[in-house]
Order: C-alpha cells, then structure tokens, then sequence
C-alpha cells in the first residue's frame, strides 16, 4: 500500500515538473506581458525535463523519504536566461524620434510672387505637445499670427492649418513690393527652433508696342498690340478700356479683340476709325500694371490745320536762330574792332 501511494506522488510530481516547463516555454515565446520576452533553448528545456524525472525516480526509491513537504532543494532550481531583444534599442530610438518637435520642410527656401497676386509661405512641423506656431516678418520683427490667430492689424496676413500634414501656412492676399523679405516661421519648444522662408515680390507690367501718342485719319485702322511683362502668374483676365469704357465685347461699334488662352498677349483691332475713337486706350491684366496710349483720330480739316501748325513752329524756330546768328556776329566784329584799336594805340 505504501508503495503505490510513494508512486501516485511521484507520478504527481512528474506532472507538475512537466507543467511548469512548459508553461514558462509558453510565456517566454508568446510574450504575453505577464513577463518579459526570453529567449529559451529547446533542447536544454527537454533535458531538464527528463533530468527532473531521473530525481523523481531516485526519490521514489528512497525509504522514509518525506512527501509531505514542500521544499525544493536549492540544486534543483532551474535558471531561465533573461535577454533583451536586440531590435529594442532601435524601437527606443525611433520612439524617441517621434516624440521630438522638428521640421519636415526645407529651411531658407525661396519663394517667388509678383504685385497683386496671393501667397502661401509653408512650414510643415511635427509637434509633441502642445507647442504654438508663430509668424514674424523678420525685416521689423513684427509679429503676425500665433496660432491661428493673426496679430497683425494688415487685414492681409493670415494663418492656414492643415492638420493632415502639420502645415501651417503664412498667406498674403493682394501682394506688395513692401512685403519683400525674410519670415520666421517658429516653434515655442524647449529649446524654440525656426524655419525661415524668403519672399521675393516682382511687379509684373504690361507693354503697348510702338509710341505713346499715335495720329490716324479718319477711316483708317487702329492696331494696338499688348504683351504682359516679367509675369510669374497667368493674368485672370486681361481687359481693354477706351477711355473710361471697357470694349472687350464692343463688336457691334466695329472693336474686335483677341486674347491668347494664358491672357499675355492681346491685339486689338478697329478696322474703320472714326472721330469717336479718339481718347485713351489702355490694356489692363488682372495682376499686372496696367498700359495706355492717346489716339487721335483726325479728319481732313484737322489734319490741314495741325500741318499748318507744324509749318509755323518750324519758321518760328528757323527766326529764333536767325536772330542768335547775328547777335552772335555783331559781337565778333565789335571785339575785332577793340583788339585793332588797342594795337594801335600801343
């Protein structure tokens, strides 16, 4: 009776041996956060196995042997080594990575606008926390936007947000020659860092080729031609104005006008002028300085008198250089009659 109660313990105790192997195996390989990730080699764990067994056995033999107590003796401990993974020190790193405030965008870049148009100054920031973008114009250190927010008293300066990409956006309505310059674009970390971004402004101008003042006669053709200059942005429209007048659609009183599709270039045509054609044409693109030049349409009596004009300008000049001729002539003769005077005299 004695030995099979010695042998349904040691049968127990096999059991249990096996059991917690295996579970340690289990929890070490699957890592279920209840202790750290180990690296266990397979075959040592199968020769612990069967080394527990071979003590069972040896206890089982023993006579008078206690198994009712629940001490382990201290060579039967077994020792699992506990090591980190490798690829933890880079996850940290990475991890820390993320948790710092940096730039996603270049610094001292560039960016070109012309007069009137409107401009979007970039700054693509990763933030940790709850750090507050600002723009500054740097050429007075003034102040514009914070956040969201613009504290600038220039209606035309504001902030644009783009949560998707962590962008926040300097824009500039209605540009102007002053608003050249550097602009800081900062972070209220620990320690501040900033980007900054350079506008370059040009004004861009358009141009009527061949003089400012030009005279026909009536019935004859009117032929403006404008071009757009220096221009960064395609005009939005480009329009032509007979004095306070715009003609772009005045096809009915003989005007016919021509855009090219990126609205730089633009002729304008009157084939048959009259008297009522004189005045000022200007050609004016949406965001370019505008052009004008002064016709003067003239019938045959005007023309008649404007000839007869320029005749008597001519021989009032012709009189006037007359008159400095013998002014000038008079005084020689006088000073070559003082030098003859004076030799004699010596």
């Amino acid at each position: 009776m004695d030995s099979i109660i010695q042998m349904y313990f040691v049968g127990c105790i096999k059991i249990n041996l096996k059991f917690i192997v295996i579970l340690v195996i289990l929890l070490s390989n699957n890592g279920s956060g209840l202790i750290a990730p180990v690296n266990v080699d397979k075959s040592n764990s199968a020769k612990l196995i069967i080394e527990h067994e071979k003590i069972a056995q040896n206890q089982s033999s023993r006579q008078g042997m206690d198994y009712g107590t629940n001490s382990i003796n201290d060579e039967y401990m077994m020792e699992l080594p506990v090591t980190v993974p490798s690829s933890s020190s880079s996850s940290l790193s990475s991890t820390l990575n993320i948790n710092k405030t940096f730039f996603m965008s270049s610094n001292n870049s560039i960016v070109t606008s012309q007069v009137g148009s409107v401009v979007h100054l970039s700054c693509l920031v990763h933030v940790n926390g709850d750090e507050t973008i600002s723009w500054i114009r740097r050429k007075d250190y003034h102040l514009l936007t914070v956040g969201s927010t613009t504290y600038s008293s220039d209606e035309r300066f504001s902030a644009i947000h783009y949560n998707e990409t962590g962008d926040w956006q300097l824009m500039i309505k209605f540009v102007q020659l002053r608003d050249n310059g550097l602009y800081e674009c900062a972070v209220s970390s620990h320690p501040s860092i900033s980007l900054f971004v350079h506008l370059e402004v040009t004004e861009s101008r358009a141009e009527i080729d061949g003089p400012i003042e030009k005279f026909l006669r009536v019935g004859s053709t009117l032929r403006l031609t404008c071009r757009v200059l220096r221009s960064i942005e395609n005009p939005i429209y480009l329009f032509w104005y007979h004095n306070n007048r715009m003609i772009n659609y005045d096809v009915h009183l003989g005007v016919n006008v021509t855009i090219e599709a990126d609205n730089k270039f633009s002729e304008l045509v009157i084939a048959q002028t009259t008297v009522n054609h004189s005045g000022n044409f200007t050609c004016a693109p949406s965001n370019a300085a505008s052009a004008s030049n002064v016709i003067h349409i003239l019938n045959g009596e005007n023309t008649i008198g404007l000839a007869a004009y320029g005749g008597a300008a001519g021989d009032s000049m012709n009189a006037k250089n007359q008159s400095i001729y013998v002014q000038t002539l008079l005084l020689l003769v006088i000073a070559t009659y003082q030098f003859i005077s004076q030799l004699q005299i010596s």
